[in-house]
């Protein structure tokens, strides 16, 4: 928690003691003079004896003694009124993190209010040479930054620019905003420029990653609309019907669905490899009973999650048709590995083996399926892939690059 914000303003009688012993003076002169008065005006033989001008003399003392308490009071109010909105103005400024500036246009020097300069200003003063500044200002924006200083003072009007200064202290780049608006004399010449700085680098950076995330939304969604337009492609090749279509063509599209909800759910960073099997295989077979899902920690990039994700959509869908998930005893050994650091080239490794299932023979036409399990996936991620039709189970086999991991 940041540290309160306290004033270092005290009331107006201890603050100034020097005045206080002035209002304390003019405060007994005044009540002495009119207690003088009172005398005078009560004792008629004094009032008789008293010469006029000593009247007088006294009459004058009283009334300027009392207005001049009346004087103090009042200026001691509008000062205490003032420190108060100083107070009031410093806590505002450091609280939003905002600097006030006024350039004199006449002589380059700027003044600076407000903590928002401390980090910025090599010397701790209020003033600043406009040349000191434009030297703290990123090289890369320091003459755009000039021109459109130049222009706001050449059109006597708003003042309006966002660029990088460079903190003395650590050498560390801050985005700033700036707005003023030039002020002119009654001649219409330009004389001074009033505006504010705060810092906008949390904002830059968010609208950084905006960008740099719509560029990536855009690549991964031409990508996926490939994958897509040749999943349907394929599809309808290998149906021979249109509900045969609509089934497998929406299982497919699914699978792609989960591999994607798993990627939202980490972001776009990666996505963990047994989650992704856990996903893909679970509509077709319970995973603590009959998948034994066995390897190191890792995560894929979204790019081998989508095509590894069709794999085992592939796999598991054609397990559950024909292979071990096809009956109660069978079952499904999912290993993989990475190359130790230092291997050259390092691959990741991965293997899908089923046992228990009914005896398995070649199948006489390859569909769609199996052009995923064997050719799409290792293409996709530039590496190689096998299926094998062992009479005592189907053996997929998987090696890419480790670079693959998220």
């Amino acid at each position: 928690m940041a540290a309160p914000i306290r004033s270092k303003r005290l009331n107006v009688l201890t603050a100034r003691p020097a005045t206080s012993l002035v209002v304390l003076a003019v405060i007994t002169a005044a009540l002495v003079s009119l207690l003088v008065l009172l005398g005078y005006l009560v004792l008629p033989g004094v009032a008789a004896d008293a010469p006029p001008p000593l009247f007088l003399g006294i009459a004058l003392i009283s009334v300027a003694g009392f207005g001049g308490l009346l004087s103090l009071c009042a200026a001691g109010r509008v000062a205490q009124r003032l420190r108060i909105a100083e107070d009031r103005l410093s806590l505002a400024l450091s609280s939003a993190q905002i600097g006030i500036w006024d350039l004199d246009l006449k002589t380059g020097e700027a003044t600076l209010v407000g903590e928002f300069f401390d980090k910025f200003r090599r010397k701790q003063t209020n003033t600043m040479p406009i040349a000191e500044w434009t030297a703290i200002v990123h090289e890369e924006d320091r003459d755009g930054s000039q021109a459109v200083l130049q222009t706001a003072i050449n059109e006597k009007g708003l003042y309006v620019d966002e660029y990088r200064v460079v903190r003395p202290t650590d050498g560390a780049a801050r985005w700033f905003a700036a707005h003023g608006r030039v002020v002119c004399d009654r001649f219409g010449t330009a004389v001074r420029l009033s505006g504010v700085n705060y810092d906008i680098t949390e904002r830059k950076s968010f609208e950084e990653h905006l960008q740099l995330t719509m560029r990536e939304l855009s690549h991964r969604s031409k990508n996926l609309l490939a994958v897509v337009q040749s999943m349907a492609r394929q599809t309808a090749r290998q149906s021979t019907s249109v509900a045969e279509f609509e089934e497998r063509f929406s299982a497919r599209i699914q699978a792609l669905a989960r591999a994607h909800d798993l990627l939202v759910k980490q972001d776009w960073r990666g996505v963990p490899l047994l989650e992704l099997i856990e996903v893909q295989v679970e509509p077709f077979a319970d995973m603590d009973i009959r998948i034994d899902a066995e390897g190191p920690s890792l995560s894929l990039n979204p790019s081998a999650a989508q095509h590894i994700a069709l794999a085992l959509h592939e796999l598991a869908n054609n397990a559950a048709k024909y292979g071990a998930l096809s009956n109660r005893d069978g079952s499904v050994e999912i290993r993989w590995s990475v190359d130790p650091v230092g291997t050259s080239p390092r691959r990741l490794h991965m293997t899908w083996q089923e046992l228990g299932g009914p005896p398995v023979a070649v199948p006489e036409r390859r569909g769609f399926g199996t052009f995923v399990i064997e050719k799409m996936v290792a293409a996709g991620l530039n590496g190689a892939a096998a299926l094998t039709f062992d009479p005592a189970g189907v053996r997929w086999t998987l090696d890419v690059p480790a670079e693959l991991q998220a």
